[in-house]
Order: structure tokens, then sequence, then C-alpha cells
């Protein structure tokens, strides 16, 4: 998105530029027809050279841009990538929404996609195995142990290792086996170390669901303002462009003059470039929304 801005930033200079070269061609006729003196055309070259130093500036700008990106998508293995020519395609207008949406289902999604919290939650369930194996461990245990055997029980090894294949003499026994530690303190602490782990673990849960939300207001609050920065600053070149089209008019019939024009069209130009920059950060603002709710993953 910064690449696109700095394309269309480029094109409203270079209108800019238009502007003041139309200028200078007017003087220059008026001149021509003795309408006009030869220092009228100082102001206008002045004007052109400092749109065309825009124009450099612009252009060296879309080149920067050019270079994140390529660093952003490309090894830097290949030298050739570095002179590819990058041309975003989507464009950069957006329509903003009118009302500001709702911030719970948005929450929802975060909190049922984001890794983060799958993370923090799967963190939560494994302490509380663990505090469970631990509060088992603290409980008296009896165990039901049976054994089973063949002796052997000849002068001759042979004999007596045929006699144990055989089962010529077999043993088995079953018992109760009841244990109770004294005391159980080692237990006891291991249960309640881990009963604070979980409820630790459960604590870091909360406060990264209450971070998700916030981040999730921010960021809609974030596109409300947006929306209605780009609004006004819409309503902005369009009032930009009616003053200098009059301007422009006012110049002609000698009712103005070409200072005048110049600022209307620096406001023209600034107000364009603010409007450019609040649908970029709209556009950026719409990617902060997946990402903050987990959305932003690439496609299986």
């Amino acid at each position: 998105w910064e690449l696109a801005f700095a394309r269309e930033n480029w094109r409203v200079v270079r209108s800019a530029l238009g502007v003041a070269e139309e200028q200078l061609r007017i003087t220059d006729e008026r001149i021509r027809v003795q309408a006009a003196a030869p220092r009228d055309r100082v102001a206008n070259e002045a004007e052109v050279a400092v749109r065309r130093e825009e124009m450099i500036v612009a252009e060296n700008a879309i080149r920067d841009r050019e270079d994140a990106l390529r660093r952003l998508l490309f090894d830097g293995t290949d030298a050739t990538v570095w002179r590819v020519n990058l041309r975003p395609v989507s464009p950069i207008a957006v329509e903003p929404d009118e009302v500001l949406r709702a911030f719970e289902p948005i929450v929802e999604v975060a909190v049922a996609n984001r890794p983060d919290l799958r993370s923090l939650r799967s963190a939560v369930a494994a302490a509380e195995v663990n505090a469970l194996e631990a509060e088992r461990n603290t409980l008296p245990g009896l165990d039901l142990i049976g054994s089973y055997s063949s002796d052997g029980v000849r002068d001759r090894f042979n004999q007596a290792f045929g006699d144990s294949l055989d089962q010529e003499f077999p043993d088995w026994s079953v018992r109760l086996e009841f244990v109770l530690p004294v005391g159980n303190h080692a237990a006891t602490a291991r249960a309640q170390r881990a009963r604070l782990e979980v409820e630790r673990q459960r604590r870091l849960l909360h406060a990264a669901i209450l971070d998700v939300t916030q981040e999730v207001r921010l960021v809609l609050r974030s596109l409300d303002t947006l929306g209605q920065s780009i609004r006004a600053s819409a309503e902005s070149v369009r009032l930009a462009e009616t003053n200098l089209e009059t301007e422009q008019v006012r110049l002609r019939v000698g009712a103005s003059t070409a200072f005048e024009v110049q600022r209307r069209n620096q406001e023209l130009r600034e107000a364009r470039s603010r409007l450019l920059r609040n649908q970029v950060d709209y556009r950026a603002a719409q990617g902060r929304l997946l990402h903050v709710q987990g959305l932003l993953q690439p496609e299986a």
C-alpha cells in the first residue's frame, strides 16, 4: 500500500506540474501579445521548477518503496529481481463504512482464531492436567499386585530350564498394597504449585483476551476516524478543484494574479495527497483488522 501511495502521489504531483506548465504557457502567450510584462514569467518559472523538484522526490519515493517491497518478497539471491518493476494492481480508492461495526462479533472471531490465544488455552489445559495429576499424588495408594512364576529345581541346568518352560512347579500370588505417606508434605506442595500455575495461566489468558478486545476496538475506531477523514478530504479535493478553476478564470479576465493560481494549485495538490494518505491508512487499518482477528494466514 505504501508503494501504491507513492505511485498515486506521483500522479498528483504530475498533475500539479501540468497546471504550472499550462500557467507558464498562458503567461508566455500574454507576454507575446504584450498583455503582460516579461518579469511576470519569473513567478511561473519558479512554480514549474518547484513542481519538477517535487516530481524528482516523488519518483525517488517510488523506487524506495519498490526496494522495500522487493526485500519482503524475494530473498535477494537473484540480482535481477532488483530490476523488476513492481506495479500494484489493487486500487487504492476505498469506500469507507458509514456505520461503526459492533466489536463483539469481531472479538469472538479473534478469540477463536488468534494463534497466541490458542497457545495460551493449550497452556491452561496442560496446567490443569498437571494439577489433576498432582492432586492424585496426594491421595493414599491402594494397588492390586499379582505375580506368576514357574520354578526349576533340578540339578542340571537343562532340566531346570525345561521344568520352567513346562511350568512343572507354578507359583502365583495376589496381594493388595496400601500406601499412606507420613505427612505427605512433598506431594501437597507440588499440588499447591500446580494449582497456582493453573491460576497463573488462566490470568495470562484473560489478560490476552482483554488485550485482543482493546486491539479490536482501537482498529475499529481507527477505521471509523479514517472513514470520516476520507469523506472530509474528498470534499476538500472537490472544493480545491473548484477554487483552482475559479482562480484560473479570474486570472484570464484580469481579476486575479498568478500567485493566487499557484496558491490554489498548491492547495489542490496537498488536498489530493491527504486524500491518498487517508485511503492508504484505511487500507492498512483493514489489514490490521484481519491481523487482530487472526485471519492473516496463508491459504492451504
